[in-house]
């Protein structure tokens, strides 16, 4: 079982918890859940977080085998507006992601060339508590709203990466 105090548990706990209460106020509402959403202007999350340590000459890796689903932030915006505008999506709870589980070694890979840099990926274990895998169900969304996301990892990163080497 795993350890309840290790930090990263009592988070997915407390996200669990609110949706509860969510669910039993009474009140009309959509639970949307965010998976791996990047892009510009984005903080503290592993995307905008390893490019800072890219630019300072920092690649380390940790959780390098974990796999994850990223969805660019034009896509999920998109989804939201849709699941807004859906009269059918009250009431439930929405997953938003990508279809693409891809290794986060290869999410560094993108980035990193295309920031320039040619030098090897420090790889490290995940820390404890990490979930290896995040591939959400998005077959709910696309049945409310036929949304699907539209930007590739590729093209999303080369947007996302020119603009933090910019600032």
């Amino acid at each position: 079982m795993p350890d309840v105090k290790n930090i990263r548990w009592s988070y997915a706990n407390s996200k669990a918890l609110g949706e509860q209460a969510v669910i039993a106020s009474g009140l009309p509402y959509q639970i949307i859940v965010p998976n791996n959403i990047y892009g510009p202007r984005q903080k503290n999350h592993f995307v905008d977080e390893f490019i800072a340590r890219a630019k300072t000459g920092d690649i380390a890796l940790y959780g390098w085998e974990n796999t994850r689903s990223w969805l660019y932030v034009e896509d999920f915006t998109e989804a939201v507006e849709g699941l807004i505008n859906s009269k059918s999506a009250v009431g439930e709870k929405i997953n938003i992601g990508s279809n693409d589980e891809v290794e986060v070694l290869k999410l560094a890979e993108v980035i990193i060339q295309h920031m320039g840099i040619d030098k090897p990926i420090e790889k490290h274990d995940a820390p404890e508590g990490s979930v290896a895998r995040r591939m959400p169900d998005i077959t709910k969304i696309k049945s409310l709203t036929q949304w699907e996301p539209t930007t590739s990892l590729e093209e999303g990163l080369k947007t996302t990466v020119e603009w933090y080497m910019a600032q």
